[in-house]
């Protein structure tokens, strides 16, 4: 499934340059961060999959991690310390 360059609101592709950090879709006219794009069309995607029953229904964190392991270009990690965040 591609995702960079994709439109979230109406799935027209955008043939971006790696120097292209945002985009306007011609389509629908809407001006996206092209990493924020990318994340809302994975999360609408997973979504629509959960709904169709594709993906583990039950609570257990490792068997999603296992699940979207197996999704291309998806990295998962299973550290769930908290990340210190420095000030300043």
């Amino acid at each position: 499934m591609k995702t960079t360059g994709v439109c979230p609101n109406c799935k027209y592709e955008v043939k971006l340059s790696l120097s292209d950090g945002k985009f306007t879709c011609p389509l629908c006219n809407s001006t996206f961060d092209r990493y924020v794009a990318s994340a809302l069309v994975i999360l609408k995607e997973g979504l629509c999959l959960w709904d169709a029953g594709e993906t583990p229904r039950d609570e257990n964190a490792y068997a999603m991690a296992e699940y979207l392991s197996r999704i291309p270009h998806v990295s998962v990690s299973m550290n769930w310390e908290a990340t210190p965040v420095r000030a300043g």
